[in-house]
C-alpha cells in the first residue's frame, strides 16, 4: 500500500536514506537539494539547498542530529537535521568521493583530490587533523568499527591506515599497480579489504601483530569497482567494472562463486544474518545465492527491464527490488526458500513512478519501504499491505 508520495524535487531522485531510528527519510536529487520527510505524515520537514552540481547521497549521523552532503561542486555541507540550518560548509579542494561519520558521530572524514584526508569536528566543522601521505587523490575511506582507525584508498595505488585520534599513519599498504577503488573493514576490525582498477582484490591483516597482505584475489579483468565483507567477515564480495560479481572465502581466498548471468546492474546486498546474497541484473532478474556454498538458490523474474537495486528487510524474510521499468517489487524470499523452490512470483508490485526506480530501502523496523525514482519523487509504502 502506498503510504506517501514525496513530491517536491524538480530533478531526478537518485538516493534515499532512512534515519537510524526509522522515523525520517532523506532524499537526494539532481536538482541539488536534499529533502527530509516525516515517514508517518509524509510532511516535508526540511529542504536544504547548497550544491550547484547535484547532491551526493545524504548521510545521517549515527545520532540523527546531522546530515552530511558532498556534491560535485566539491563542497561539504553539514546540516542540523531538525532545523535545516547549515552548521558548516567546507571546500574540499576536489572531493574524491570519500565521506564518513565516525561510529560515535563526533567526527566526519572526507577525502580530497589533492591526496589529503581531513577529519573534522562534526558539530563545529573545525578541521582537527589533516592526513597527508598519498600522492594522488583519495577516492574512498572508512572508519573501523571502533572508530579508532581510518582507512583511505587512493589513486596512487596504495591504501593507508591512520590513527583517527592523532592522525599518525600506522601502515601503508602497497596494494596494487593500479589505483585503489575501495576499502572495507571486517566486523572485528582485524582485516581490511582493498580493490583495484587493475583487477585484483587484497585482504590485509590489520591486527596489532599483523600488517601484512593476507590474501590476493585475482578478481576481475576489467577492474574491481568495490569490495564488501559479509556481516560476519567470513565472505567477501567483489564487484567488477564490467558488471560481474564474485563471492570469496575471506579467510582462505578460495573463490566460492562467480555471480553469473547478465551483468549485475546494482551493488549486491547481504542478508542481515549473513546467510544470503542478492543482486539485480540487466536482464530484469534478481538472484539470491547462499553465502555458505555459493549455490544459486533463487532466480526472481518479473521486471521487464534492468534491476537497479536490491534490499533485504531487517528480519531477512523479504527482498525488495527496484527497476528501470518504473516499479519496485517485494519478494517473500524466506517463504520461497522454505518451500524448496528456485523461482517464484513477487508478493506485490509497487507501481506509480513514471521513470526508473533507482533505490529501495526498508526502515529499521521493516514496516515501511522507501523508493526513489528519476521521476523526481520518493514514495513510502506500507510493507504489510
Amino acid at each position: 500500500e502506498l503510504v506517501r508520495a514525496l513530491s517536491g524535487h524538480t530533478g531526478r531522485v537518485a538516493y534515499v536514506a532512512f534515519s537510524p531510528g526509522g522515523r525520517r527519510v532523506a532524499s537526494g536529487s539532481e536538482d541539488g537539494t536534499v529533502r527530509v520527510w516525516d515517514i508517518a505524515t509524509g510532511a516535508q520537514l526540511l529542504a536544504v539547498e547548497g550544491h550547484g552540481g547535484g547532491a551526493a547521497s545524504p548521510t545521517f549521523s549515527p545520532d540523527e542530529t546531522r546530515i552530511a552532503t558532498a556534491g560535485l561542486d566539491d563542497i561539504l555541507q553539514v546540516w542540523d537535521a531538525s532545523t535545516g540550518d547549515r552548521l558548516f560548509s567546507a571546500d574540499l579542494e576536489g572531493w574524491g568521493g570519500g565521506l564518513a561519520f565516525s561510529p560515535n558521530g563526533a567526527y566526519i572524514a572526507t577525502g580530497q583530490g589533492d591526496g589529503t584526508t581531513t577529519i573534522r569536528d562534526a558539530a563545529s566543522g573545525e578541521a582537527l587533523l589533516t592526513l597527508s601521505g598519498h600522492t594522488d587523490g583519495v577516492c574512498d575511506l572508512a572508519f573501523d568499527p571502533s572508530g579508532s582507525r581510518l582507512a583511505t584508498a587512493s589513486y596512487d595505488g596504495t591504501a593507508k591506515v591512520w590513527d583517527a585520534s592523532t592522525g599518525r599513519e600506522q601502515r601503508t599498504l602497497f596494494a596494487h599497480p593500479g589505483y585503489v577503488c575501495g576499502v572495507d573493514w571486517s566486523a572485528d576490525g582485524a582485516r581490511l579489504a582493498t580493490g583495484s582498477e587493475e583487477g585484483t582484490a587484497r585482504v590485509w591483516d590489520i591486527s596489532p601483530q599483523g600488517g601484512q597482505e593476507w590474501l590476493t584475489l585475482i578478481a576481475h579483468e576489467a577492474g574491481v569497482a568495490g569490495v564488501t565483507f559479509s556481516p560476519d567477515g567470513s565472505r567477501l564480495v567483489t564487484a567488477g567494472m564490467d558488471g560481474s560479481g564474485r563471492l570469496w572465502n575471506a579467510r582462505t581466498g578460495a573463490e566460492i562463486r562467480t555471480l553469473s548471468g547478465s551483468p549485475l546492474s546494482g551493488w549486491p546486498s547481504f542478508h542481515p544474518q549473513g546467510q544470503l546474497l542478492a543482486a539485480g541484473s540487466d536482464d530484469g532478474t534478481a538472484k539470491v545465492w547462499s553465502l555458505d556454498s555459493g549455490a544459486e538458490l533463487l532466480v526472481l523474474e518479473g521486471h521487464s527491464e534492468a534491476v537497479n537495486a536490491t534490499a533485504f528487510s531487517p528480519d531477512g524474510a523479504l527482498l525488495a527490488t527496484a527497476s528501470d521499468d518504473g516499479t519496485a517489487k517485494i519478494w517473500e524470499v524466506a517463504a520461497l526458500l522454505a518451500a524448496g523452490v528456485t523461482a517464484g512470483q513477487a508478493r506485490v508490485t509497487l507501481p506509480g513512478h513514471s521513470d526508473a526506480v533507482m533505490a529501495v530501502a526498508f526502515d529499521p523496523g521493516g514496516t515501511r519501504l522507501a523508493t526513489a525514482s528519476w521521476d523526481g519523487t520518493a514514495r513510502i509504502w506500507l510493507v504489510a499491505s
